[in-house]
Formats: structure tokens, sequence, C-alpha cells
């Protein structure tokens, strides 16, 4: 029994050692990328843009027809991102649930917009043509839009790729 309290004590000691370590080289690190984004070699246009606004589209809770557990992930999701605001710092949390509300940011603000795995939701909802209007509406003219979504083999019928999930 002994043995067993020295080896869980090293193993606590051990935890403790690898997680100062892990504390320290993840503050490295932070320093060195905030050297790096703050270089001279960056143009002021680009450190201006560190600078700027980070739009997360989501549930729309003003939708009195919008499930609970939508309502629930949509405050779980403000909540996690709250608590991390060195990273997200204090994203603006807009409503996408078409086709009444699909402003997810000021016209021509965005940079770059991101959806995952949602295209068939909303082809299968007939407002996909709405939704991909206000991509168009809140991206800069120089702006990118990645849209991440399982792949169907070339060929599939829309109404199979809709039913599931996988599109061309």
């Amino acid at each position: 029994m002994r043995m067993r309290n020295m080896m869980c004590m090293l193993l606590v000691a051990v935890g403790l050692l690898a997680g100062a370590t892990q504390v320290r080289a993840q503050s490295e690190t932070e320093a060195l990328l905030e050297r790096a984004l703050a270089g001279a070699h960056r143009s002021e246009s680009n450190r201006l843009r560190d600078k700027g606004k980070f739009f997360m589209a989501h549930y729309a809770i003003e939708n009195l027809k919008l499930a609970g557990w939508q309502r629930d992930a949509r405050a779980k999701h403000e909540s996690d991102y709250a608590r991390r605001p060195e990273l997200y710092r204090k994203p603006m949390f807009m409503s996408l649930g078409p086709p009444e509300f699909v402003a997810i940011a000021p016209a021509g603000s965005a940079d770059l917009v991101l959806t995952f795995r949602n295209v068939h939701n909303w082809s299968l909802q007939k407002t996909d043509d709405v939704v991909f209007k206000a991509f168009f509406d809140a991206l800069k003219p120089s702006g990118v839009l990645g849209v991440v979504e399982h792949r169907a083999h070339p060929g599939t019928s829309f109404e199979q790729q809709v039913k599931t999930g996988y599109m061309t």
C-alpha cells in the first residue's frame, strides 16, 4: 500500500511539472507569436486587421419556433467563447435562421465566412440561396467563403445529397 501511495504522489508530481512546463511553453509560444504579429515586416493594414471583430452566426434565438436544444446550444457556445477572451476577444453573436434571420455581419465587413456541414440543411429547407446571398453581402470584395461539407460521389442525385448530407 505504501508503495502505491508513493507511486500516486510521484505521478501527481510529474503531472504538476508537466503542467508547469506546458504553461511556460504556451506563454513562450504566445510571446513569440505576438512579436511576429507586431513585426515591422507586416503592413499597417495587416496589423490593424488583427484587431478586427469576430462575428459568430448561430441559431436565431429571436425565432419563437426555435427548439429548446438549439437555444441551449447557442447559450453554451456564447458561454464557451466568453470564457476565452484572450483567444476570441469578444465575439459578436449574430442570428442565422433563414429565411427570416440572415444578417450575419455588417455588409461588406467580413474578410472570411466559414460554414461547416450546413449546406445540405439549407438545401433541404430551400433556403440555401438566401444564406449564400447573406454570405456574399457580408463579405468584403476580396473576402473568402469557406464551405466544409461531406462530399458525395459525382453524379449523386440532389435528393440523395440532401438526404445523406453528402453534397457535390
